[in-house]
Order: C-alpha cells, then structure tokens, then sequence
C-alpha cells in the first residue's frame, strides 16, 4: 500500500477490542482458513489513505531545515483541524457504528465488518483527507465528495488473498463466532460498546509485518457502537 494510512483505533485495552484482535488472530484464521497465509493487525477503521510522509511538514522551520531532517509526524497529527461537525444526537462524539460482516474482492477487504457512514465519521474523514492527500494532489474541496461518494468505512477481520465467494461461504459460521465472543460485551441504551481511542498515522508503505504507529492522538470523542451484544446479528 503506497504512503502512510490515517487509521481510528478501540482503546487497546478495551474488551470490545480485544475481542476484535482475538477474531483477527486467532478464531478467524484457526477456525475458517487453516491452509491460507492471512496477517496479523490491530482494530482499526480506515479514515484516509495513500498519505506521502515525504511531503509532510518538517520538524524545523524551512529555513534552517538541511537534506537529513525529516517530518515531525507527531506535530502534523497533532496540527489536523479535525471537523467534527455533526447531526448526530450526540453532537460531542464520533460515532463508529458497525454494522454487518461483508467479503470483498481487494486484499485488505477480504472479510470486514461494514461501518455505518454517520455524519460526524464522514466529516471526520473529509477533514483528515483534505489536509492530508487533498492538499498535494487535489482541491481541498473535493474531500466533502470523496467522503459522501467513495469512502467506505470498515473495519477489516482478514487481509488473506482468497477467492471472494470462499470467503462468502463462510460468512454465516464466522458471524455466530463474532456472535458468541461477544455475547458478554457491554453495552449502555445506544449500543455503545467502548469510548474514545486514538486517531493514528501509520506507515503502510512496508510490508504488512512491518507496519508501525508512527504518531497518535487520543480521540475521547470516539464512541464505538456494536449490533453484538444486542444478537443483532441474529436478525
């Protein structure tokens, strides 16, 4: 994957993501594809992608910056003016809803959970790309559209290189799976199983085993919402 990746994590610590990361490395690949290569990754929903650190600004001044500085990738996120502007009834919080169990044809959508496209996940991620892609490669205001029109927010359970309708035949085992983990997660009245986490910039131009946080910003507004604990996926 060329650049860098703007991801939203779970509090690492959280039950509900690590249950996630117990799906990801052991239940999914154990239980449902022994005999294929798959990886190992944290929980996170994609906000932006194809990001060039090489054209992020510099830990210096421009001025007294020399050929060997290099970005200060902490800085820049802590920089982002991210827009949370919403019409979600909660307008102090970034609701990451998830939704269903998708198979997908590309590599790192193989087996996802599907987010639901809320208000402020969309203002969210339009922000982050206009200061992020947008502003080297593209009006900024063509975020707005790129966010309504592309983004597809999910949150991936498999990166494995598999025909897609194997991946299909197993959807409805792996959902009783995701099912049973989670039938003791708690909940409150919304659905929300976990508050806040961090918005973090990692380098996904390496190898997947070598991917790395390189910088990361606590997001207390993020509320993860989950169908689970209510059998939602019984329906």
């Amino acid at each position: 994957m060329p650049g860098a990746s703007l991801w939203i994590i779970p509090p690492p610590d959280s039950h509900f993501s690590k249950i996630i990361q117990s799906l990801i490395t052991t239940t999914i690949p154990t239980s449902h594809f022994p005999h294929t290569e798959t990886h190992t990754f944290i929980p996170h929903v994609t906000i932006t992608s194809d990001i060039p650190l090489n054209r992020l600004p510099l830990s210096k001044a421009p001025q007294s910056a020399t050929v060997n500085d290099e970005p200060d990738f902490q800085a820049w996120l802590g920089n982002l003016h991210l827009d949370m502007a919403s019409t979600d009834e909660d307008e102090e919080s970034i609701a990451v809803a998830l939704e269903r169990l998708e198979a997908g044809d590309a590599f790192t959508k193989k087996l996802t959970i599907k987010c639901e496209k809320s208000a402020s996940l969309l203002s969210l991620a339009a922000s982050c790309r206009a200061q992020a892609v947008d502003l080297f490669t593209a009006a900024p205001t063509a975020a707005r559209g790129w966010a309504t029109e592309q983004y597809l927010p999910h949150m991936s359970l498999m990166y494995a290189s598999l025909p897609t309708p194997e991946v299909r035949e197993q959807i409805e085992a792996i959902q009783q799976d995701v099912h049973n983990a989670s039938r003791h997660l708690s909940t409150d009245d919304q659905g929300v199983v976990a508050t806040g986490g961090s918005l973090v910039l990692v380098d996904t131009s390496k190898p997947i085993s070598q991917w790395q946080i390189v910088a990361e910003r606590e997001l207390p507004q993020l509320r993860w919402m989950s169908p689970w604990a209510k059998s939602g996926f019984d329906d």
